[in-house]
């Protein structure tokens, strides 16, 4: 009987961690409407995305810019 109530701890405390996790990736992640640019500044380089992307605090910045966005396209 014990055994289970460890499993069942274990099989809890799993589903919560990929929970958190997935909510994690949701919060960060940003989407760009048609005609801007997401840019990110990271710390070795910068990212420039015309859909979305992953951005972590402490570690990135973001913008959203219009002009940059027609820049490059055109």
């Amino acid at each position: 009987m014990d055994i289970l109530i460890i499993v069942g701890v274990v099989v809890v405390l799993a589903f919560v961690f990929i929970m958190a996790a997935l909510l994690m990736l949701k919060a960060f992640y940003f989407k760009v409407e048609q005609g801007k640019a997401l840019i990110i500044n990271g710390v070795s380089k910068i990212a420039v995305r015309f859909d979305g992307g992953f951005v972590w605090p402490v570690i990135n910045k973001k913008r959203a810019d219009e002009n940059l966005a027609h820049h490059v396209r055109s």
